[in-house]
């Protein structure tokens, strides 16, 4: 433990590649529109300056470990036992001195710059830089988050862009909100979204059902920043976008599955599902049937 600990090379995760690194074995992963998530093991570590190329908020989900670690310009020395649910937070390209025992079972947020940026600037006046370093934190709202992921993840993704969009969003104002020196800003105006915005955006929708939607280009259709959008659409509406959207694919899947000879496979498609087993996971979800027995029930 000397000082010489330092001097190994600095090393900086990217949690966007599909393929494991040196340092991360993946057991699943997922990237949409800037929002990474993975689940895996960290390789053990000797000693060194780690971090990711992105902002990443990463909790901790195996059994407990000892840690050492440094933060970002200080010399000072950290060291604890590491426990199931203790969440570290750094922000993107600013590695610091870390070192652990064993292979720490993670599950791994991150949001490229251009996303946190985006999100810090247009709600707090704020960039990411603006977010600390922490190490073995407690939070219940990330592990509630870290939990939506799992399920995100154990689906395959099949929610898209929008719902990664949508969770991706969330987690930054978190981080902004309680983790970083930005004061909050104005809320989104009250009232919603008003008529004309509403009827655009849903007009786009019904358009675009087929296509992986995303928050951000719902967001330009209705001028409004990706945060006070998602608000207001919610308090318009009563639920959040994504929601919106599987609502109405699962009604249009409906109307083809009754009016036409399409396979279900064709139908899946039409709405914007990926596979098959992710639409008809979704149309049990919602109708407490599959497609197939939705359509016998109706025809028959």
């Amino acid at each position: 433990m000397g000082a010489d600990d330092d001097e190994a090379a600095t090393e900086l995760v990217d949690f966007s590649f599909p393929v494991s690194t040196d340092r991360l074995s993946l057991d699943a992963r997922m990237s949409h529109s800037g929002v990474h998530v993975v689940r895996g093991s960290l390789a053990p570590n000797e000693g060194g300056e780690i971090g990711a190329t992105q902002l990443s908020a990463v909790v901790h989900k195996g059994e407990p470990f000892e840690m050492e670690w440094r933060l970002p310009g200080s010399d000072r020395l950290h060291s604890r036992r590491i426990e199931f649910g203790d969440i570290h937070i750094n922000p993107g390209d600013t590695p610091f001195f870390q070192r652990w025992t064993g292979r720490p079972l993670i599950l791994g947020m991150a949001l490229d710059h251009a996303l946190i940026d985006r999100v810090g600037q247009e709600t707090f006046g704020r960039g990411g830089s603006s977010l600390q370093t922490l190490v073995g934190i407690r939070d219940d709202w990330l592990m509630a988050a870290a939990k939506a992921w799992r399920e995100e993840l154990a689906a395959e993704g099949s929610g898209g862009r929008l719902v990664a969009e949508h969770m991706g969003v969330l987690l930054a104002i978190r981080l902004f909100r309680r983790y970083s020196d930005a004061a909050w800003r104005p809320v989104p105006p009250k009232g919603g979204l008003g008529a004309r915005r509403l009827r655009l955006v849903i007009d786009y929708i019904e358009a675009h059902l087929g296509d992986d939607l995303s928050m951000s280009a719902l967001a330009a259709v209705t001028g409004l920043s990706l945060h006070h959008f998602g608000e207001a659409f919610r308090q318009s509406t009563g639920i959040p976008p994504h929601r919106f959207v599987l609502i109405r694919r699962i009604e249009r899947a409906k109307i083809f599955l009754l009016t036409t000879d399409m396979t279900i496979t064709e139908v899946s498609f039409a709405i914007g599902y990926a596979s098959q087993s992710h639409f008809a996971l979704k149309f049990r979800e919602m109708t407490g049937v599959g497609p197939h027995r939705f359509r016998l029930d109706r025809l028959t």
